[in-house]
């Protein structure tokens, strides 16, 4: 059973924490985006005084990878066609984009440094909200951080993570891997509690959501809701995820 055998994935275990380590920015990459906010900052404060520029989503809960783009929004809004004008007019922003999505973002690459940055100025009670709850399962749930980056590269890589061609996305992976930390991790909880868990841990993750898991229900933490019903690609997830349990279960000799 997937459930049963636990000591043969310590391996497994070693492997995702150490990949974990590689994937996430170092010191010396989190100080270089600290510049970037710090210069952005300071190009809008000299056009509206007192305006804050704060990152959100994956970057602000310690979710991003070290190649990840960076997400920040400004308070109070300002007009985006101000902003890209005043991106424009630096010597560090280059291929500065205004995008008309449903919620507009101006993109723009960050000329030294090469790192892509996505700037908007929503101001969402039910984004904050997400947000707050993704900090909440880092802080509280040891497996969150470890198994959301290798989730995150996992279904990059499977061409899995792009929302517009029917994909997940980080935030709809990361509400998997927080609902089933926290309301299905029923069998021995105490032991998942403990590091040298991780390998059982994925491997169990992924049975719940190959097996168990009805994808036209709706998933709902601390308030903050989502569901599937734009998730076009459920049965190639289902397929990829399979696959890798059985890859991973031969591994651990489960």
């Amino acid at each position: 059973s997937y459930l049963d055998a636990e000591e043969g994935c310590a391996g497994l275990h070693r492997e995702l924490y150490q990949f974990c380590a590689y994937v996430q920015p170092c010191e010396a990459e989190l100080s270089i985006r600290t510049q970037l906010l710090e210069q952005i900052t300071c190009l809008l404060d000299s056009l509206c005084p007192g305006i804050v520029v704060e990152p959100y989503g994956s970057t602000a809960c310690g979710l991003s990878l070290f190649n990840s783009d960076i997400d920040v929004r400004v308070k109070p809004k300002m007009p985006l066609e101000v902003v890209a004008r005043a991106l424009s007019g630096t010597s560090w922003a280059r291929c500065v984009d205004l995008v008309p999505a449903r919620v507009p973002i101006i993109t723009f690459e960050h000329r030294h440094t090469k790192l892509t940055c996505d700037l908007s100025n929503f101001t969402d009670d039910e984004g904050d909200n997400a947000t707050e709850v993704m900090v909440r399962l880092c802080r509280t749930q040891p497996m969150m951080q470890p198994l959301a980056l290798f989730l995150k590269v996992f279904l990059s890589y499977h061409s899995l993570d792009r929302v517009y061609t029917g994909g997940l996305g980080s935030f709809k992976a990361y509400m998997m891997l927080g609902y089933w930390l926290e309301q299905c991790c029923k069998p021995k909880p105490s032991k998942l509690n403990r590091v040298e868990d991780a390998g059982v841990a994925i491997c169990r993750f992924l049975v719940y959501y190959v097996e168990r898991f009805k994808y036209d229900s709706v998933i709902e933490l601390d308030g903050v809701a989502t569901d599937f019903s734009r998730v076009r690609s459920v049965q190639e997830i289902k397929d990829v995820f399979r696959s890798t349990l059985n890859c991973l279960s031969k591994g651990c000799g489960l």
